[in-house]
This record gives structure tokens, C-alpha cells and sequence, in this order.
């Protein structure tokens, strides 16, 4: 083999390890987990719990066909080079720099930018037409890494006492996020269904869920004071259909626990004999920690409280499922909230209903905003008071009747879409 045959071949295989070795890094790991059953997808799954070795097997196989290509450019440079250097072909030191200058150049365009470049354009695609091959290079050089690994390992364990481990890969919120983006934005078919989409992007963006945004607010609240009589705790069990009573002393700031409906078969002498301990949380608490605090301590509801130590609300197990898995139905819910298309780009709505969940089901694009959550919140927010009861407003380009409201609350109304052109 000549050594311009050795060049040749040691830069497609430097440009091919490099590519692959961008390719995986690039890759969406989680297209290739959906699409596991493909044989092609098989081959690289096999080698994906093992990141690190296959990143190193790469960068094995690199440094391998850079040797080769360092001994062969050499060979073939050094002759031209002193050619066109004259007097100065003697100085050893001089035709090394050109030498090692001209070959570097040549190594970073062909075998380092061009192929990074192009693998990195569509990574999941170029890393299935070469799942054989990257199969065949991680598992030729795999007891190589494993030998440099185990070395390496002993070096950190005796030098810096850090225990080395093999991690898997895993996919990080950002990738999941991509992704859902991904299929939610294309027309084409894709491997989830509608309903898989809205679960999976819910999923997502639970992690940035605070709990103020799931909680059934405190003007919905049934509660009673510690000092009321048994009676009134079945009356009141009977009435509001719940199997929990929460329990307050001299205020509904001051909640210290509930009653369950099964202790009432005991025949108490009084509530103070039955109450049951609650959890307490701040309504700037993340929805994925109540969850985690709800299973470590077997409680399926905490009372939620504002930055000055006041009920804000309650919330359960239910409302905190309810932001992944849609609208569930429980003892706190009074009957389902009202979202009803009565005629051309006419609404019913209950004031608690989300904006989200407007604006995702109907297309009715209103204002979102951090300081409000609902529609009542939205309405309350841009007319700047709380609207009575048979008024009629206009904001943006809706005109709002107030079909049912308190005066601490608005609980139905009617939305009108009119034109864009139509003013406030």
C-alpha cells in the first residue's frame, strides 16, 4: 500500500469517527427510543447504556487513523518541502514546523469540520445508516476502553480518593421538551396519538408547576370550627357530599386538621377527639414536591397558605394529578365547571376554568399572564374590580357578561367573540 493510499484511507476513517462520534452527541435519543422495534435501532441500543465507552472507542479509533496518517504525511511532505526551502533543507527543526502545519490544516478541514458538519445535520438518520458499523467499532475496541477505564479508575480512587461510575444515558427535560415540540408543531404522522402528546407535554411542564396554580381556592373551602358539635359535622358531611371536613379554630386562617367521615362511626364525644393532622405548604411550593411529600407521608391533602400565614387554599391529590392527566372529577370538585360553545364564537364558561384550557380547546387566544390562572382571575385583572352580577363588558375583542357572581367571586359568565376590528 502506497503511503498517499494510507493517507487517503487513515482520513476517511479520522473524518468517519469524528462524524459519528457528533452524530451520537447530537442524535435525539428519544426519537431512537420510540423507534426501538426498527432492527437498525436495535443495533445502537445496545450500546447506548454505555455513552462514555462508545464515545472513548471513538476517540480510540480516531487517534489510531491519525498516527497512521501523522507517519504516512510525513513520509510524503519532506521531500517537497525541502525542494522548495533550498539552503534551508538542512534545518530538521523547520521542515518539522511546515510539516506539522500543512498536515494539521489538512486533518482539521477534511477530517474534523467537513464531517461534523454534515453528521450533525440530521444525526438520527446518518447514525442508522452506520449502526453496523459503530456496533463493530465499540465492541472491537471495548476491551481496550475497559482495560484504560479500570486504570483510570484505580488513578482517582488512589490519588483523589472519587469513585468513578458508569452512568447511563438518560434524557434530559430539555431533549422531552424538544421533542414534544417537535411532533405538536408537524403536520406529519407521528408515533403518539393526540391524547399521548397533551400527556406527554403536561408531564413536561409539571416540573415548573407551583401548587397556588392546581389548588381549589379558599371561597371554596367547607370547613367548621372546632368547637361545633358532632351533629353539625354529619350535616354538614351529608350536605357537602365530601368524606373530609377540614377543621379551623376561631378562623378559617387558623386550620388544624379535619375530620373523616369513617370516624364519625365511632361515636365521638366530640371533633377534638377524631381530628386528624394535615399537611401545611406555601402556595410557591412546586407541584412535583407535594406529590413526593403525599407519598413519603401517606396524606392525600394539604392546606395551602400565602406568604403571611393565611389560607389561600386546599389541595389533594386529585388537583396534582389533574395538570398531567386532564379534568378528574372528586369530593372537592362542585360538579363540573361549565365550558359550553352555544352558537357561533359564543361561550359559556365557569369563572374557575384555566385560561390554558380555553385558549387550548377553543383557539380564543386570551391574554395570559402569571397573575392570574382563570378566567375569573383574567376578567377581575383587566376591568380592575370585580364585576357585578347582569353587567356587560368589553375587553380585547370579547364582550363579557356577567351571568352569576357574589360579591367576592364570579362564577359564570357568557363570551362573545367579536371582530378584530371591533374595539374595547
Amino acid at each position: 500500500m502506497t503511503q498517499y493510499q494510507i493517507i487517503l484511507l487513515s482520513l476517511l476513517f479520522s473524518a468517519l469517527f469524528s462524524g459519528l462520534e457528533i452524530a451520537f452527541i447530537s442524535a435525539s435519543k428519544l426519537k431512537m427510543e420510540l423507534d426501538k422495534k426498527s432492527s437498525k435501532t436495535k443495533w445502537l441500543f445496545s450500546i447506548y447504556n454505555s455513552p462514555s465507552k462508545l464515545i472513548a472507542s471513538l476517540l480510540l479509533g480516531n487517534n489510531i487513523s491519525l498516527v497512521f496518517y501523522g507517519f504516512a504525511i510525513a513520509k510524503v511532505l519532506k521531500q517537497p518541502i525541502q525542494q522548495f526551502l533550498g539552503e534551508l533543507s538542512t534545518n530538521e527543526l523547520l521542515i518539522l514546523l511546515i510539516q506539522t502545519l500543512l498536515s494539521t490544516v489538512l486533518i482539521l478541514i477534511v477530517a474534523e469540520f467537513l464531517p461534523k458538519i454534515i453528521f450533525r445535520k440530521n444525526p438520527n438518520r446518518i447514525l442508522l445508516i452506520f449502526s453496523v458499523p459503530l456496533f463493530l467499532i465499540y465492541y472491537l475496541f471495548l476491551p481496550f476502553i475497559t482495560f484504560i477505564n479500570w486504570i483510570a479508575k484505580i488513578i482517582f480512587r488512589l490519588l483523589f480518593r472519587l469513585q468513578l461510575k458508569d452512568e447511563g444515558y438518560s434524557l434530559s427535560p430539555i431533549e422531552l421538551n424538544d421533542f414534544v415540540q417537535e411532533i405538536t408543531d408537524t403536520e406529519e404522522e407521528s408515533v403518539l396519538g393526540e391524547q399521548e402528546k397533551v400527556l406527554f407535554k403536561n408531564a413536561i411542564e409539571f416540573r415548573n408547576v407551583k401548587i397556588r396554580e392546581c389548588m381549589v381556592p379558599r371561597t371554596e373551602i367547607v370547613a367548621l370550627e372546632i368547637n361545633e358539635s358532632i351533629d353539625a359535622v354529619q350535616k354538614i358531611l351529608t350536605k357537602s357530599g365530601h368524606s373530609k371536613i377540614l377543621i379551623f379554630q376561631e378562623n378559617i386562617d387558623n386550620i388544624i386538621g379535619y375530620v373523616h367521615a369513617f370516624d364519625i362511626f365511632s361515636k365521638p364525644k366530640d371533633i377534638k377527639s377524631i381530628l386528624r393532622q394535615t399537611l401545611i405548604i406555601p402556595e410557591s411550593m412546586l407541584a412535583n414536591h407535594v406529590l413526593t411529600l403525599f407519598i413519603k407521608q401517606n396524606k392525600s391533602m394539604a392546606i395551602v397558605v400565602d406568604e403571611f400565614g393565611g389560607t389561600s387554599g386546599i389541595v389533594t391529590l386529585e388537583d396534582i394529578m389533574e395538570e398531567i392527566f386532564g379534568e378528574i372529577e372528586d369530593e372537592f370538585d362542585k360538579g363540573l365547571l361549565v365550558d359550553k360553545n352555544i352558537a357561533d364564537n359564543v361561550y359559556i364558561f365557569s369563572g374557575r376554568i384555566e385560561i390554558d384550557f380555553v385558549n387550548e380547546k377553543y383557539k380564543l387566544n386570551l391574554s395570559e399572564s402569571e397573575e392570574y390562572e382563570t378566567l375569573a382571575g383574567y376578567i377581575i385583572h383587566e376591568y380592575g374590580s370585580i364585576p357585578k352580577e347582569k353587567d356587560k363588558l368589553f375587553i380585547e375583542n370579547f364582550q363579557i357578561d356577567i351571568l352569576k357572581a357574589t360579591e367576592t367571586k364570579i362564577e359564570l359568565i357568557k363570551m362573545h367573540v367579536l371582530p378584530q376590528s371591533t374595539k374595547n
